[in-house]
């Protein structure tokens, strides 16, 4: 095996666990000057950098992510979504969202339609919680810098405390878009109970669930399962089985959507720097805060471009070592070096031989996926339900369906096959969608590719 295949070049800070999982698979910390198979770095690479890539090396950092992780650029793309394919698709990913200064009068008009709401401001390029408020409606909203304010959620509370939901989301492919979200994930409370009191909106330790604020606090406690920071498996289980259900398909719906709505951006940007024999040389791991409103319906407050990796109490070390093995695992790391960034001649190999390899590329990487579970592309019952209609490239769209329309319905649970059931199977007959819900011959197939315990779960 080649000397370069174990080795890795880990930067920045808080990278233990990092480090750890690369080690579990044999890897090597190596300087900088010595040739390596996979870099991890805050920063990534220089853009001109991309196309000085070897085959065998991978980066964990997608040119262009900015588009996602910076707050006024994600408003933007998500308004564009929404002007282009309604509200009824993309209206419901983040709350009423004004950008200042240049929105300012929009801002001072939604406050006079709405005098007794709450709004929170923030940095359009801020984190951990760094000078953000809550503020009422008034007359005129003043910016100093660029500021981003959107209505404040009135919160869905656990043991009396407003929360959000760290969950982690992996970006393995832009072209074609294959998105993945780790089955767990930390809950962050807030360290004082929640109360409307106007006079208390000043009081971070109520208002804000981030952990650098909270942490502050006298009584934080991230150490015990029923502290100020939990696992996600804590929430569902608070939920009970059908509420957790809706809430986790609402959630994979939201990340999926709002990776579709920054695709276009990022596609353009990849296809700038990167030579796209290499495309497939790069992944992101990203952070998205979730805030679950009085009703359970999921809001995106921000996208972390450099989600902390450090395991700072039992919790985050546990999960954030299992979700950066099989990370590296759903990548392809300790696999040998032949298989990793192998060309799959999108532009330059004939139609069929480029989707035959997209296709073995996207089967071997579900079937190492672990505890990742993919969200994008999924199984789709109906190209009118299919969210690859939305892509705005044409042979992204077409990519897209053909990858909906060959991934096999979900695990079977009932053991009937119901009329609705029925009029959905998708792909069974020249790759068309089933019409007739009376076809026996069709049934009889369903039956013994499928089993008799079949019933739709789509998204």
């Amino acid at each position: 095996m080649d000397s370069h295949s174990k080795r890795c070049l880990v930067l920045g800070k808080g990278v233990t666990l990092v480090k750890e999982a690369l080690s579990d698979l044999g890897m090597t910390c190596t300087p900088g000057r010595f040739s390596w198979r996979v870099l991890w770095s805050p920063r990534g690479l220089p853009l001109d950098s991309y196309k000085q890539l070897a085959s065998y090396q991978v980066v964990n950092r997608l040119p262009g992510s900015q588009t996602l992780t910076r707050k006024d650029a994600l408003v933007v793309n998500i308004r564009r979504m929404i002007k282009r394919h309604g509200r009824q698709h993309f209206g419901m990913i983040i709350p009423q969202t004004f950008l200042l200064p240049g929105e300012a009068d929009r801002l001072a008009c939604a406050m006079r339609t709405r005098p007794h709401a709450l709004w929170i401001t923030k940095p359009t390029t801020g984190s951990q919680g760094k000078d953000i408020s809550i503020i009422k409606s008034r007359k005129t909203v003043v910016a100093k810098m660029d500021t981003i304010v959107s209505r404040y959620v009135q919160p869905y509370l656990i043991d009396g405390r407003k929360f959000d939901l760290r969950l982690y989301v992996a970006v393995t492919s832009v072209d074609p878009l294959r998105v993945y979200l780790f089955k767990d994930g930390i809950v962050r409370l807030a360290t004082e109970p929640y109360t409307k009191d106007p006079t208390q909106l000043a009081n971070q330790f109520i208002h804000l669930t981030n952990v650098a604020i909270n942490r502050n606090h006298p009584e934080y406690d991230d150490v015990n399962e029923i502290g100020h920071k939990r696992r996600l498996s804590t929430l569902w289980d608070l939920l009970g089985k059908e509420h957790a259900g809706q809430v986790q398909v609402a959630i994979k719906a939201l990340v999926a959507k709002t990776m579709i709505c920054v695709h276009s951006v990022l596609s353009a940007s990849i296809q700038h720097h990167v030579p796209l024999r290499r495309s497939n040389q790069m992944f992101e791991l990203f952070g998205f805060d979730v805030l679950l409103d009085h009703k359970l319906h999921p809001w995106l407050l921000e996208v972390n471009r450099c989600p902390t990796l450090a395991g700072s109490s039992p919790i985050d070390t546990d999960i954030k070592k299992a979700m950066l093995s099989d990370l590296f695992s759903l990548i392809g790391i300790g696999e040998p070096t032949s298989g990793l960034g192998a060309s799959t001649g999108r532009r330059s190999a004939p139609p069929s031989e480029s989707r035959s390899a997209i296709f073995s590329e996207t089967d071997a990487e579900y079937a190492r996926r672990r505890n990742w579970e993919r969200v994008y592309p999924r199984f789709e019952p109906h190209p009118r339900l299919s969210l690859a209609q939305f892509f705005d490239e044409r042979d992204a769209r077409a990519l897209s369906f053909a990858l909906c329309n060959r991934i096999p319905p979900p695990i079977p649970h009932s053991r009937t096959l119901t009329r609705d059931v029925q009029s959905r199977i998708h792909g069974l007959r020249n790759g068309g969608f089933v019409s007739n819900v009376n076809d026996q011959a069709l049934l009889r197939t369903v039956r013994r590719q499928f089993g008799m315990q079949y019933k739709q779960q789509c998204l």
